[in-house]
């Protein structure tokens, strides 16, 4: 479902037409439908980065990625929004936004694009229930604990019912108790159908869990820490 081939990123600084030593210097890898895995590096290795190139924020300068029937290198501008939507994204800020509910904070995705006033609501109760936050759908942002913004940052970004979630170092600001239950939740999500592909530099975090580790490190992807 997603194919990454030989990509490649460097960063320019200021004036100078000499780029920083590569961020990324030849990375593959694919990730099955259905799947979840683990994309696993110390911090500053280039693991932010690639996300960003899966869901467009930044472009490869050169190399392809594939999701389902797009092909990144090849894309139409007006496909991006149709791309968008089959991708959800899991920050480790949240970037929820302080003046709405949680219940709004979902309800945003799916207003955006368009749903009516009667399938945002069941969608929105829907995906509270299943992050266990319905009884918590009234409150805001700074009235919730951070492993409950998580959560409904987690909704927000199934909202649309998306193919792949990709999700930044999503417990990078939740104690190891929190962590743990977030661990557990993404995968009753990928039970569920949704691909997953997280960034963690915790590695002890996820050792025990049954998922496939892609350790990026020189600017490639191996899948085994030697």
């Amino acid at each position: 479902m997603l194919i990454i081939r030989h990509l490649k990123k460097s960063y320019h600084y200021g004036s100078s037409d000499k780029p920083v030593t590569p961020i990324l210097v030849d990375v593959s890898m694919e990730l099955g439908k259905g799947e979840m895995a683990f994309l696993v590096g110390p911090s500053g290795v280039g693991k932010s980065t690639l996300l960003k190139m899966i869901y467009l924020e930044e472009k490869p300068d050169s190399g392809e990625v594939i999701l389902g029937p797009f092909n990144f290198t090849h894309i139409k501008k007006n496909q991006i929004p149709v791309l968008r939507r089959q991708l959800g994204v899991i920050f480790q800020d949240f970037k929820l936004i302080p003046e709405r509910t949680a219940r709004e904070n979902i309800a945003l995705a799916l207003e955006v694009v368009g749903k009516s006033k009667k399938e945002i609501s069941s969608r929105v109760t829907d995906l509270l229930r299943l992050v266990g936050l319905l009884d918590r759908r009234n409150n805001y942002p700074d009235q919730l604990s951070g492993g409950e913004c998580q959560r409904v940052a987690i909704a927000r970004a199934l909202a649309n019912e998306p193919l792949l979630l990709l999700a930044d170092e999503p417990t990078g600001n939740l104690d190891h108790d929190n962590s743990q239950s977030l661990l557990e939740l993404l995968g009753r999500i990928n039970v569920r159908g949704c691909s997953i592909l997280m960034a963690t530099h915790n590695i002890a975090l996820i050792a025990q869990m049954p998922y496939r580790k892609l350790f990026l490190s020189n600017g490639k992807i191996r899948e085994n820490e030697n």
